[in-house]
């Protein structure tokens, strides 16, 4: 999958461009998650695997470095809000997210 597009599977991340409000405060929120991506990427390679297509013909996929499963670490870190179809796992990394008050 080599240079494809691709939609983690299993969370919602602010669009490159979107804004957020938190405490009344407006923040680059769509800015800060593709920096937090870059981060948890960090030049590793990535591996996918193809979960669906969705309705916008995108593919979806869970996708892995060495380290970190991107779509989960982003949760973790506040940068994304898990989908009610998301393992528990994820689950787990949002209450991590909300107990330190990271992010979104």
């Amino acid at each position: 999958m080599t240079g494809t597009r691709i939609r983690l599977a299993y969370i919602d991340a602010p669009e490159a461009r979107q804004t957020c409000e938190k405490a009344g405060v407006s923040w680059a929120c769509g800015e800060a998650a593709t920096e937090a991506l870059a981060s948890i990427v960090d030049g590793q390679p990535v591996s996918c695997t193809l979960i669906a297509t969705d309705v916008y013909a995108r593919q979806v996929a869970e996708c892995h470095t060495r380290v970190f499963t991107l779509g989960r670490e982003m949760v973790r870190r506040g940068m994304a809000v898990t989908l009610d179809n998301a393992p528990h796992e994820y689950g787990e990394a949002a209450e991590i997210a909300k107990s330190m008050n990271a992010g979104l």
